[in-house]
């Protein structure tokens, strides 16, 4: 089980990375994807793999061509891989003032190692973190 916990954070990895390089080509992400992936996002749900890949594509590429997605931490158990990240880029072309979200990505991943489903939270980064 181990080596299938290392195998879909590597996955997962691979796709968030994917999401970084410019310009953003879907192909990169098309063989770790299930064709009917379900992506539940606070915008609304997206069914399948085309589907899926072409909404990244019009908005990293037309959207946020500055985006990227630092990972911070990831965790994976069973057929699933949590990922805290920080987002960064301007939601606008020629918004050169980069936003920074936090977001919690959920990937589930099937026997074969794709990923089946996905879901994220995101929120604003504080712009100062409070002494405790």
């Amino acid at each position: 089980m181990a080596s299938q916990l290392a195998k879909n954070k590597e996955t997962v990895r691979v796709l968030l990375e994917a999401c970084n390089e410019k310009p953003f080509e879907g192909s990169k992400m098309a063989r770790y994807v299930d064709e009917d992936v379900v992506s539940t996002r606070p915008t609304g749900i997206t069914r399948g793999k085309d589907k899926w890949i072409s909404g990244f594509s019009f908005v990293l590429n037309e959207k946020m061509p500055n985006f990227h997605y630092d990972i911070v931490n990831m965790v994976a158990e069973g057929h699933q891989v949590w990922v805290f990240g920080k987002i960064r880029g301007s939601y606008a072309v020629g918004n050169d003032d980069a936003e920074v979200r936090e977001s919690i990505d959920l990937f589930e991943l099937g026997e074969d190692g794709k990923v089946k489903a996905h879901r994220d939270v995101q929120q604003n980064a504080p712009l100062k973190v409070p002494e405790l």
